[in-house]
């Protein structure tokens, strides 16, 4: 089938009319935007009902520990809050999974999934993971462990980011 594509400030969606996509997708947005309740409420508005909203967003414990840019010191400071800025390098409000949850389901959006992602490659296991490339059958490997971490009663809880579908 056809489809458009369009890409646009999100906290500045004005010209869509109300209803005009069946799909978003909103990859680790919200988390690097200074305004996601403007953002969640025109993905909402631009969705038709029943659209579907893909979105990530960054998970403060998994994405410290996956974090090979940080010192010790800016990760201490950035485990005491939520928002988070380092000169020149990042800003990024992070969200647990039950914050992406509250704030969809706060957004009128009906969660139908939500699961952790980025276990290896820029996440907890990045240095394994990056050792790994240069061998044959990595790949099938690194998506074994990403299967593994999501059903780990520990590990679970440190994906690099969440992923969640949901409808309007």
């Amino acid at each position: 089938g056809r489809f458009q594509l369009y890409l646009a400030d999100a906290a500045r969606m004005d010209f869509f009319p109300a209803g005009s996509f069946d799909c978003a997708l909103a990859m680790e947005l919200i988390c690097y935007s200074i305004e996601p309740e403007r953002i969640m409420e025109n993905l909402r508005r631009v969705l038709k009902r029943g659209g579907w909203l893909f979105i990530s967003v960054e998970n403060k414990s998994g994405a410290l520990i996956g974090d090979n840019n940080l010192s010790a010191e800016e990760i201490a400071a950035a485990i005491a809050d939520d928002d988070v800025r380092i000169e020149n390098y990042l800003y990024v409000k992070y969200y647990c999974k039950k914050m992406l949850r509250e704030m969809l389901e706060g957004s009128g959006f009906k969660v139908v999934k939500i699961v952790g992602c980025q276990y290896t490659v820029d996440g907890v296991f990045d240095r394994v993971a990056r050792r790994m490339m240069k061998t044959k059958g990595a790949e099938r490997v690194l998506y074994g462990i990403e299967r593994l971490c999501r059903r780990d009663a520990v590990l679970k809880d440190f994906p690099r980011a969440w992923f969640a579908v949901a409808r309007k």
